[in-house]
């Protein structure tokens, strides 16, 4: 799981992209995932993405974001940074939690 998201696009899950935890490893395919969703009541106040799925339109807080590789990986350690690539384009980072 990911917390304190930095967000460089608007994303739309599950996303499908890669993701690189160590430096000079090369980027990990992954599906990025929403843990919970909080429904919008006042979108003017807040500053997290907001993200239409079905519905409603939900905001994405900074502290429910999973990242599932597609290949095991080995020493993820709590505290590291993930960075979230679409080829060289960054999408987003968090920490590791």
């Amino acid at each position: 799981m990911l917390i304190d998201m930095n967000w460089f696009v608007t994303p739309s899950f599950p996303l499908q992209c890669e993701a690189q935890i160590r430096y000079r490893q090369k980027a990990q395919e992954v599906i990025v995932k929403v843990k919970e969703k909080e429904k919008i009541i006042n979108i003017t106040s807040n500053n997290a993405p907001l993200i239409k799925e079905g519905r409603g339109d939900f905001i994405i807080s900074k502290d429910n974001i999973l990242v599932v590789f597609d290949l095991p990986q080995r020493a993820i350690t709590p505290g590291q940074v993930c960075v979230l690539y679409d080829g060289e384009r960054v999408l987003g980072s968090g920490i590791i939690s």
